[in-house]
Order: C-alpha cells, then structure tokens, then sequence
C-alpha cells in the first residue's frame, strides 16, 4: 500500500515540477539584456556565460570590435559559438560552466601577454 502512495506522489511530484519549468521557459527574456537563444555568449563584465538570441550576439560582436580598435583591456564579451538550437547551446554552456577554464579571450590581444594570473 505504501509502494502506491509513493508512485502517486512521485508521479504529481513530476507533474507540478514539470509544469513550473515549463511556465519558466515560456518567457524569452533571461534578464534585461539578455533573450533566449542559440547563440553561446561569454559576458566578461559580469563573468557568465549565457546562450542568447542573434541580436544580443551581433550587439557583443560590435562592442568588441569597438574595444578592441579603442584599445581597452578588458572586453565586453566573447561570441564562442552559435548552434543549431537553444538546447545544443545549454549543453555546450554547461560544458564550459564545468571545465572552470578562464576565458583568455576577455582580455585585448595586445595585453594577453602581459597579464599573469597565479
């Protein structure tokens, strides 16, 4: 007897949960910069990876292009990849989260060589 009320907890359990995941990803916005999208985006101001939408990446793309002729150090951001879905791009994000390696990239090209990190 027990057994069933444990298969009928776990079932409304999956339910419930599976319905309030599905009304968080109804909304394509993530924040107020950043929509939902297949394009993986590394932010180097707030230190995050994110998959966002094609305009948020084109935005990174002209911003570093601007860094980057101005000379700043630090770079806005670093477009890494854009896939064929919005889940491809969260496994691949996920990838990245876990490997914990510093994105080299953030830094202009002229000053990689002289930073060190210990």
């Amino acid at each position: 007897m027990s057994k069933f009320f444990l298969l009928i907890f776990l079932s409304f359990s999956f339910q419930v949960f599976g319905q309030i995941r599905d009304v968080l990803l109804l909304d394509g916005n993530l924040d107020e910069y950043y929509t939902r999208g297949a394009f993986l985006v590394y932010d180097c101001i707030d230190s995050h990876w994110v998959c966002t939408g094609a305009k948020q990446a084109k935005n990174c793309k002209k911003e570093r292009k601007n860094s980057v002729e101005n000379n700043i150090t630090k770079l806005p951001c670093g477009n890494v990849k854009e896939f064929e879905s919005e889940n491809e791009c969260e496994l691949a994000q996920m990838k990245v989260i876990n490997s914990n390696l510093a994105p080299r990239f953030c830094l202009h090209p002229g000053f990689r060589e002289k930073e060190n990190y210990y």
